[in-house]
């Protein structure tokens, strides 16, 4: 065995499990580490004492060099190292006898028992490894419509307050409660609760901690995707971390998986379908250079419920009586969405009223611009359409008159294609 032809992360790992094994510390773990590295096996003392990061910096580096690795050579003495008697731990070249002990007999005794402890796991990690990466290079940014540049979900996320008790007057939660007035509109998670019960406010951290399922609420454009992209990035560096410090086992790992709700009704379908089963389709669809080595282990993880189901865009799930439509009538409408929210963004407006709307899509039909699927369109029942079924507009409040586009940044997005 030649250990100077090569260096590999298994080398690395083993210099520091000895280091720690034989209590090296500080100058002492610093001289051994580049001493008895393979890199550096041909360099001379003088040369690697300049190379040291020391904690202090001694008057003579090469002379403190020498007297860490006399201490080292009479260590490795003591644990079987096979130095003459009638030979000083300090006397020159005496390294390299402990050198090629340590590499020779200390490296592959250290191996075998490696490979007892973890019997052919290595391929697996390796394989979650590519996943983990992937999911994170997936989260960690993304390009918004207005900016030319990719932006991080470290600055695109910002930490949150939620609600984690309400009592409401309905049965059934729409974007109708979330704000009882413009002003309310414009606080973040701003909820409409009964006098009954008032709501405790604690960070998210603290929320996610003491609750192993949440549902988001809050109004379009208030960042519910954006916190459950963060939670996947974070998820996901944090199990990588934990693999590739050695600080959690495969058994123990929780995989974030992000997907829209919209999706997994697409996959389900079929009344026989599993959900689960459904998941994993998708998995395979997303991450397809990395699904085939890990399906067994995703699917594993479902079972165990060692996963973290992030799953989004409640309200772009189809209703049993929602009507497919033709591509001509979608083309028309995204025209006249894109020639509406222009408007709107020109006016300044991202609430606008009822009789506002009722205008623009007058003014639209009486173009010369509107779609012929959309010529002989009823206003009221488009209104209905875009905002009932379509779900693109939404109502601010259940009973009130003022309208907003489905989210922030569908506004944005129309308005951009329209000035292409």
């Amino acid at each position: 065995m030649n250990p100077s032809v090569a260096t590999t992360p298994e080398k690395d790992y083993f210099l520091q499990a000895m280091a720690t094994k034989y209590d090296f510390m500080g100058d002492t773990c610093a001289v051994f580490l580049s001493r008895f590295h393979p890199y550096n096996q041909s360099k001379a003392n003088n040369v690697l004492s300049n190379t040291i990061q020391w904690n202090r910096d001694p008057a003579n580096k090469e002379v403190t060099f020498a007297d860490n690795l006399k201490k080292i050579n009479a260590c490795l003495k003591t644990e079987g190292c096979l130095l003459a008697d009638n030979i000083e731990a300090g006397q020159k070249g005496i390294w390299k006898i402990a050198y090629k002990w340590l590499w020779e007999t200390k490296f592959t005794e250290w191996q075998k028992i490696q490979n007892q402890i973890i019997p052919n796991n290595q391929p697996q990690k390796e394989a979650v490894c590519n996943f983990l990466n992937q999911i994170i290079s997936n989260f960690q940014d993304r390009k918004l419509f207005h900016l030319p540049q990719l932006i991080t979900i470290k600055d695109e996320y910002i930490p949150i307050q939620v609600t984690l008790e309400r009592k409401y007057n309905h049965t059934i939660e729409t974007t109708w409660s979330y704000s009882e007035s413009e002003e309310e509109f414009k606080r973040a998670y701003a909820l409409k609760h009964s006098e009954e019960s008032k709501p405790t406010q604690v960070d998210w951290t603290e929320a996610k901690q003491e609750h192993q399922r949440l549902i988001v609420l809050a109004d379009p454009g208030m960042g519910k995707t954006t916190l459950l992209r963060s939670e996947a990035y974070l998820t996901a560096q944090t199990a990588l971390q934990g693999l590739e410090n050695n600080s959690q086992k495969l058994e123990d790992l929780v995989i974030p998986i992000f997907l829209r709700l919209s999706e997994i009704a697409d996959a389900t379908q079929v009344v026989t379908a599993k959900v689960s089963d459904a998941i994993l389709k998708l998995l395979a669809s997303k991450y397809e250079n990395h699904f085939p080595q890990i399906e067994s282990f995703l699917t594993d993880k479902l079972k165990a419920r060692k996963c973290l189901l992030l799953l989004d865009a409640l309200d772009e799930v189809w209703t049993q009586n929602r009507q497919q439509q033709n591509e001509g009538r979608i083309k028309a409408k995204i025209r006249f969405l894109e020639q509406l929210a222009y408007n709107f963004s020109c006016a300044g407006k991202e609430i606008f009223s009822l009789d506002e709307l009722y205008d623009q899509i007058e003014k639209y039909l009486q173009g010369n611009t509107v779609g012929t699927v959309l010529r002989n369109a009823d206003t009221d029942e488009l209104i209905t359409e875009l905002s009932e079924q379509d779900g693109i507009l939404q109502k601010l409040h259940k009973s009130g008159d003022k309208y907003l586009f489905l989210h922030r940044t569908f506004q944005e997005y129309f308005t951009a294609c329209y000035l292409q």
